[in-house]
């Protein structure tokens, strides 16, 4: 059973993202050689860049983080055909609240502070979905439309706070520093921080309780078939409602995280797009959460390389090109991929 799963993962592997890759590399090839630069050079600094010291090691982790954390908020949803498009936003109000929590209780001791802002991050990015969790269940709204409103929401709120009353001292639209107390703690000696360690405790709990457990065997029941699973007597909006809250939760619990192990304080341009990324890996990884954990360092790796390459005086444009042919190659690798298996 187990070297079973170890050749699914493999073959989904080389299928789904090395081969699109080497393709990706091969189209872009091409206009490199055009300016003059050397694609196999350029290629090995955009894949092995990120590992050659700790500072670019750190830097991976910190991209990795917050990207696994969304992309696990979007699969948990998508489990239960729930699309959560407000990623971005349950990781901004989840990163106001935690911040909200710093600003208010700096003088607490670290070991009360923390966890203080961990629960605010999580209770806030659920009670953020709940409207659109409710009107999915009560009155059929479309979620998609719902959760990617209040993304605006979110943002417009954030700014009210940065911009007014919790603009810091000099002016500028961004909150006081937080007190040390409310700072992760780091790691390696740079700016990495123990944040990747909850990631993957979620990956875990994630897949046990889709594989182990009775709740999660009704929540792919719902996913596969709501009107199967209320046939066989499983309360799908209960379900729905959970794995909805459980979701943005997540992703308010990423947003505590990030202002709490980088930004140290709140402002505008928090988020990097993170929520929408998170959907592209969720899909691609097909909600698998060991999956999720491994495509999730592949953009981690494409997005930190992607910065080193520019010192080789690489285009930013070439480098955006090459990003978007590799995301392309993955759909069209994932098109096919799922044609051969249903002819197989």
């Amino acid at each position: 059973m187990i070297y079973t799963n170890i050749y699914r993962i493999l073959d989904r592997l080389t299928r789904l993202y090395i081969m699109p890759i080497l393709f990706s590399f091969g189209i872009c090839s091409i206009p490199l050689a055009i300016i003059g630069l050397n694609p196999i050079v350029v290629y090995s600094r955009l894949v092995f860049g990120a590992f050659r010291d700790r500072y670019w090691i750190s830097e991976l982790i910190l991209k990795i983080t917050p990207l696994l954390m969304c992309s696990l908020a979007v699969g948990l949803s998508l489990r239960v055909s729930f699309w959560n498009i407000g990623v971005e936003g349950q990781f901004l109000i989840g990163a106001w609240a935690s911040g909200g929590i710093a600003l208010t209780f700096g003088y607490f001791s670290k070991y009360v502070l923390i966890p203080l802002m961990m629960v605010a991050g999580f209770i806030s990015g659920a009670l953020w979905i709940s409207v659109p969790a409710i009107l999915k269940t009560k009155l059929k709204v479309n979620e998609i439309i719902t959760t990617l409103l209040m993304n605006y929401i979110a943002s417009l709120w954030l700014n009210h706070f940065v911009y007014g009353k919790w603009k810091g001292a000099d002016g500028f639209p961004y909150t006081e520093k937080f007190s040390e107390s409310a700072y992760l703690p780091g790691l390696i000696g740079q700016r990495m921080h123990i944040g990747i360690f909850f990631g993957i405790c979620i990956v875990a709990v994630f897949y046990l309780i889709f594989k182990k457990t009775r709740f999660g065997y009704e929540a792919r029941v719902v996913g596969e078939s709501v009107k199967a699973a209320k046939y066989g007597g499983i309360n799908t909006n209960m379900v729905i409602l959970i794995i909805a809250l459980a979701s943005a939760g997540i992703a308010g619990f990423a947003g505590m995280i990030d202002v709490s192990g980088i930004h140290h304080r709140l402002h505008p341009n928090i988020l990097l797009g993170y929520g929408y990324t998170g959907i592209i890996i969720a899909w691609l990884s097909k909600n698998d959460p060991i999956i999720i954990l491994l495509v999730s360092a592949l953009f981690g790796i494409l997005a930190v390389g992607g910065d080193i390459i520019q010192v080789l005086q690489v285009p930013n444009s070439i480098v955006r090109i090459l990003q978007a042919i590799i995301f392309l190659s993955f759909l069209v690798a994932d098109k096919l991929f799922s044609h051969s298996s249903k002819a197989y």
